[in-house]
């Protein structure tokens, strides 16, 4: 009788412990999930914010500096180009929404020309921080 009582408790322990790996497995997998989103938009905010700030800067330049300035504020994550034409031809209202209205709120209600936002997956994995 004691030999089953051992089986039993020792059931129930190998059963508890099972449940909390399971539960630690799912709150990790939960916690990498919302990291990735969190980490995203923080990329997303800082794109938004850099193309404010580039289209301010070369408002008021003359060609020359536009020029260095794009350079400068190009990267591997966001990519600027000036041209007569815009390079950006689609307007989905979706499709980078919310990157388009945080460069609408940072360059202000002045600011009456169009924006355009095209949004692409990175190639490569994210960059580590």
């Amino acid at each position: 009788m004691k030999a089953l009582g051992w089986r039993l408790q020792t059931q129930i322990g190998l059963l508890l412990l099972g449940v909390l790996v399971v539960a630690q497995a799912l709150s990790l997998w939960l916690f990498v999930d919302e990291r990735a989103l969190a980490i995203q938009a923080a990329i997303g905010a800082e794109a938004a914010g850099r193309a404010a700030n580039v289209a301010l800067l070369v408002e008021d330049v003359s060609p020359d500096i536009q020029r260095q300035i794009i350079q400068a504020a190009t990267s591997p994550l966001v990519s600027f180009e000036l041209s007569d034409e815009p390079k950006v031809l689609h307007e989905h209202p979706s499709e980078g929404a919310a990157v388009k209205a945080r460069i609408r709120a940072l360059m202000g209600e002045l600011y009456s020309r169009d924006i355009r936002v095209e949004v692409h997956e990175i190639e490569q994995g994210l960059l580590p921080l």
